[in-house]
């Protein structure tokens, strides 16, 4: 994973991403982790669409756009379905033409709730609850609609026959509350798309969170880091020597981690410490038994860091012979760049070596120190000779 995010930048299409996705298009967590991994090197993820979607993930001018097969609740058969009617008769002009020219493709009650929750008919104008409560009754209008329909095929008085078919007119009532809808995106798609629970603390997220959680591989065992993110898991459990211990599970924008709360940190914070809600944690990084987790020693106060914690930023260089030149130009280029970044961040260079394919680890010196900022962070990114920056 070291350099996984550099090199699908520099190497990898929109393209290629929708087709990595698709790879994993069952798998919620590895979608999760792809789609915050394209979204980081500028590759734009559109929410699924009824007029867009493909049954696979797909691009469209320059833009990935979900699946509907990643939609839970959604099989192959009506995906493609879905999309095979659209490229013969073209796009849905509202809900009830979505129902009728699918009427006969075994579409649901708990499918179409499914494509309702995920959003698949936002761009019609629709509103979500809206849809979910004229549902039953938008069935009932495409079915006696058919019947109507099929009744005068045929019929020696079509010729003369007046009679309309009543349009549906659709019951209004207010969209779902924010996030009650970020819900059932994350149950459905494994992604937020219209926002994020953590929307508000983002400010505090970018200043005070010292662990990144899209690559805890960065982190350094027993190291202390401070986390800000969503409680999305959390269970209590009774260890061998009778006390109660609890494990759970942070999540932010970028990835998640496995808490362990020991049962002295734990009777002190039980109270304070429930599902759905955002945190700021201390902890001490443990990857130990392989799998990463975060053992928390204290809960923060967000107002109270005004700060980020970051002490180091690491930049790692692209390999000597992938096709950037280290020349004196590109080389200054670099070195202005750093010069520009003022801040109080160690700096601490990784640079491949090419006969044995490790890298030596090289601080910059206590005279430069940069600012660990996303702004700078990204700056930096765009540097020729760099392939991956990350925080400490």
């Amino acid at each position: 994973m070291a350099y996984r995010t550099a090199y699908l930048k520099a190497n990898y299409s929109a393209e290629f991403m929708a087709a990595n996705l698709t790879n994993e298009i069952n798998d919620t967590d590895k979608l999760t982790q792809y789609i915050s991994e394209a979204r980081a090197i500028g590759r734009k993820v559109l929410p699924p669409d009824i007029n867009f979607s493909e049954a696979m993930f797909s691009v469209e001018k320059g833009e990935i756009v979900y699946g509907l097969l990643g939609i839970k609740g959604v099989g192959g058969g009506i995906a493609n379905a879905i999309a095979d009617d659209r490229k013969a008769h073209g796009s849905y002009a509202s809900f009830v033409d979505f129902l009728s020219r699918m009427a006969s493709a075994g579409l649901n009650k708990k499918i179409l709730e499914s494509l309702i929750h995920a959003g698949c008919f936002d761009s019609l104008g629709c509103r979500r609850k809206e849809l979910m409560l004229n549902l039953e009754r938008a069935l009932e209008w495409v079915a006696a609609k058919v019947e109507h329909e099929s009744s005068r095929q045929g019929s020696l008085f079509d010729a003369g026959d007046e009679t309309v078919f009543p349009p549906f007119m659709m019951e209004p009532c207010e969209e779902y509350g924010r996030q009650e809808m970020l819900d059932f995106e994350k149950a459905l798609l494994g992604f937020y798309f219209t926002g994020h629970p953590m929307d508000e603390y983002k400010l505090i997220w970018q200043r005070s969170s010292t662990l990144d959680l899209g690559h805890p591989e960065h982190a350094t065992q027993d190291k202390e880091y401070i986390i800000v993110a969503m409680l999305m898991e959390f269970r209590e459990i009774i260890t061998k020597a009778g006390k109660k211990m609890a494990f759970g599970l942070l999540e932010d924008y970028a990835g998640s981690i496995e808490i362990v709360v020991f049962p002295d940190t734990l009777e002190q914070l039980r109270s304070q410490l429930v599902t759905d809600k955002v945190y700021c944690i201390k902890g001490t990084f443990d990857a130990s038994r392989g799998k990463p987790s975060l053992q928390v020693k204290e809960l923060l106060d967000p107002a109270s860091l005004k700060e980020k914690a970051w002490r180091e930023l690491h930049v790692r260089l692209v390999p000597a012979g992938s096709g950037t030149k280290y020349d004196e130009e590109t080389l200054i280029e670099l070195r202005d760049a750093i010069y520009s970044l003022h801040g109080s961040c160690i700096l601490i260079f990784h640079i491949p070596l090419a006969q044995n394919g490790k890298e030596a680890i090289v601080n910059a010196g206590a005279h430069i120190a940069c600012s660990a900022l996303d702004r700078d962070v990204a700056y930096l990114k765009t540097q020729p000779l760099v392939a991956e920056v990350w925080r400490d």
